[in-house]
């Protein structure tokens, strides 16, 4: 009888053991369990801030040079309010700012929209006739405003013999689009106004003004380097620094300029 008892309390104790070894088993598979999820977890945001990283670094790699310095050739007339007008025989501009871009990643993966300001200098001198002569005709000259004295007058300034030339120093501001459709070459189209002073030397007078010009172009960028075209007009009054009368002439400006941009 006592037999029986201690074989049916070692089968219960054994019973227990199992119990306790399985439950045992099944919280330290359950603690496996969570540390392989904490391990995934943990390896699914690492993967996530990689490819973030990553992403950033492609953005800036593309997006990263928002400074630029363009240099160009400038093909340029100057027509008056009254008569021909002239063409320049050679011209150059001068271009350096940057673009301010008004969101962080690009739309659709490629499009981003800016706010451009920079420098701009131009110059052209202008072509004359092989007698020397003007190819174009004024409503009125430095000489009307001085008579016989206009020789005395053109030699102590030393503008006689100096030829036709306009120079306008501004700054332009304005929105640009550029799109990156592979991978890193951009083009972009864009329109600034920029606010300038023009000066003029022509028949031997110089005058000057405050003038608003319009720049408009494209241009296309491969890392550093780039190329554009752009047209630039505008119109102002120029009064003569010389002459005390209050005599003014209007000119209109229209410029097309092909330059070379570098971009940092």
């Amino acid at each position: 009888m006592n037999m029986k008892k201690n074989i049916i309390a070692l089968c219960l104790f054994a019973c227990i053991a199992a119990c306790g070894t399985l439950h045992a088993q099944e919280t330290e598979t359950d603690s496996l369990r969570a540390r392989i999820n904490s391990l995934e977890s943990t390896v699914q945001a690492l993967s996530s801030n990689v490819e973030e990283v990553q992403e950033e670094q492609k953005i800036s790699k593309v997006w990263g040079r928002k400074k630029f310095i363009n240099i160009g050739y400038v093909n340029q007339s100057l027509k008056p309010e009254y008569g021909g007008k002239l063409n320049s025989e050679i011209g150059v501009s001068f271009s350096s700012g940057r673009s301010i871009y008004v969101h962080k990643k690009p739309l659709f993966g490629m499009v981003k929209f800016a706010i451009d300001w920079a420098l701009d200098v131009n110059y052209a001198k202008y072509k004359e006739e092989e007698d020397g002569s003007d190819a174009y005709s004024r409503s009125y000259s430095a000489e009307d405003f001085y008579g016989s004295d206009y020789d005395d007058y053109a030699d102590e300034l030393g503008l006689d013999d100096i030829g036709l030339h306009q120079v306008d120093f501004g700054l332009r501001i304005g929105p640009s689009v550029t799109v990156n459709p592979i991978g890193d070459l951009k083009a972009g189209v864009y329109f600034h106004v920029a606010p300038s002073y023009s000066m003029l030397i022509l028949d031997g007078d110089a005058s000057g003004t405050y003038a608003t010009m319009f720049v408009y172009g494209a241009k296309v960028n491969w890392k550093a380097i780039g190329i554009g075209l752009e047209g630039r007009s505008g119109s102002a009054k120029y009064g003569s620094f010389i002459s005390e009368d209050d005599i003014k002439t209007k000119y209109t400006t229209k410029s097309m300029r092909v330059y070379i941009s570098f971009n940092f």
